[in-house]
């Protein structure tokens, strides 16, 4: 194949879109692409999955500079059905699988030599086959986002009985999966040295590079214009409500950590922001509970991220970085959370953020930073400095230009010494 062109060529494939960016990874996703300039030589075209608004997700992405086309695929099957699904397979993987997806993927690298293939999360790699038979030139990218089977090993320690079977499977499945299918790219980004750990000892592939997290965070478009502003919210908590290890992380405070700080602290306010569909139990705590005010899904969370005293991250099951945590430091809030939560950031208890699993060393956390001025100022401007020198936007975005040159030019170094 005679390839010559001045710009480097990326087919970006994804099970999902959601514009404007909400979760983290759609902003993984979205974000990077947005703020290349026409000057970094980059040629982004995008297909996806989508079930609605396909103009209005076209519309948002190809308004910017870099983003050359943005093709939505629909589905003509229900991809939760899993009843065709093979005996055995896991359903993650099902769930993604568009045929017509990977038949307008396979028809737009027909037409097009693309350097750079970019497969979004680990279930998506089924695709792989198929794009390495039409286009064997192209290096085949894997944006891992996190090691999905961790999200059920990790879930397996809090299942109950009754859940413990279907979870265990899950987590077998998965992890079977990861481990044949990483095999199948010729480099990978990740959002941590743990994931970057797991796909070398995995894979034995040495092109692994690491990307902040969500695409990193503006400090600029968090940073509040008053850092002395009234904050009328004690504590915040913002995620997805019908992600279980959320709901399982927020129960646990609620009961367990939260009357140990209103026995201290009478009048303290637990306000919680997402969205989705909570569960009957969660449902029913939160709208009982004189303590808590449940806001719903909002437009913009940096609104509640300035006027937050502390913001709380209870977790104990996932995988990846928390997406959520840079972007407090970013509003110079404080975060408390368990040692879980900040899995593969550069967190420091007491230094950046105050972690506990025990909920008397919790609430006593959360206590000192409503209570000690000195100590909230020390524990937010350390999250601050952390955000600065290591998760913002524009490192994210240099190292990714950075990265997909050395790809590039790491595959032509190649080619040049086989031939």
């Amino acid at each position: 194949m005679n390839i010559i062109h001045n710009k480097i060529r990326i087919l970006d494939i994804s099970s999902y879109m959601i514009v404007p960016p909400m979760s983290g990874g759609a902003q993984r996703i979205v974000k990077p692409f947005s703020r290349f300039l026409p000057e970094d030589h980059l040629e982004i075209d995008m297909i996806y999955t989508t079930y609605t608004d396909e103009k209005k997700i076209q519309e948002y992405l190809e308004k910017y500079p870099c983003i050359h086309q943005a093709v939505g695929i629909r589905p003509e099957i229900d991809l939760t059905d899993e009843r065709a699904m093979p005996k055995g397979f896991c359903s993650d993987v099902w769930k993604t699988m568009g045929m017509e997806l990977k038949d307008q993927a396979v028809r737009m690298v027909q037409k097009k030599f693309y350097d750079v293939i970019q497969i979004e999360h680990s279930m998506m790699a089924w695709i792989v086959p198929y794009l390495r038979q039409e286009s064997s030139e192209s290096q085949i990218v894997l944006d891992l986002h996190n090691a999905e089977y961790r999200v059920y090993e990790k879930w397996l320690h809090y299942a109950g009985l009754e859940e413990q079977k279907e979870i265990d499977q899950k987590f077998k499945k998965l992890y079977a999966w990861e481990m044949m299918s990483w095999k199948w790219f010729d480099a990978a980004f990740t959002v941590s040295p743990v994931e970057t750990k797991l796909f070398r000892e995995a894979t034995g592939c040495d092109a692994v590079y690491e990307v902040p997290t969500g695409g990193g965070i503006d400090p600029e478009e968090y940073e509040p214009m008053d850092i002395k502003q009234m904050k009328p919210y004690d504590l915040l908590y913002i995620g997805t409500m019908e992600w279980y290890p959320n709901a399982h992380g927020l129960l646990w405070f609620i009961k367990q950590v939260l009357p140990k700080i209103t026995a201290k602290r009478s009048d303290t306010k637990l306000h919680i922001v997402g969205y989705g569909n909570p569960d009957g139990e969660f449902v029913k705590i939160v709208n009982e509970h004189p303590s808590i005010m449940f806001w719903g899904q909002q437009q913009d969370d940096k609104w509640f991220f300035h006027g937050a005293r502390v913001f709380i991250v209870p977790l104990f099951i996932g995988a990846g970085a928390r997406v959520k945590i840079p972007t407090a430091w970013a509003s110079r809030v404080p975060v408390a959370s368990t040692v879980f939560a900040p899995e593969g950031l550069d967190a420091v208890d007491g230094e950046n953020i105050c972690m506990s699993d025990d909920p008397e060393q919790y609430a006593k956390n959360i206590l000192r930073l409503l209570e000690d001025n000195v100590y909230h100022k020390k524990i937010a401007d350390g999250g601050y400095l952390t955000l600065k020198s290591k998760y913002t936007s524009e490192l994210c975005v240099e190292k990714l230009k950075k990265y997909y040159k050395e790809i590039v030019c790491k595959n032509k170094k190649l080619k040049s010494e086989s031939e």
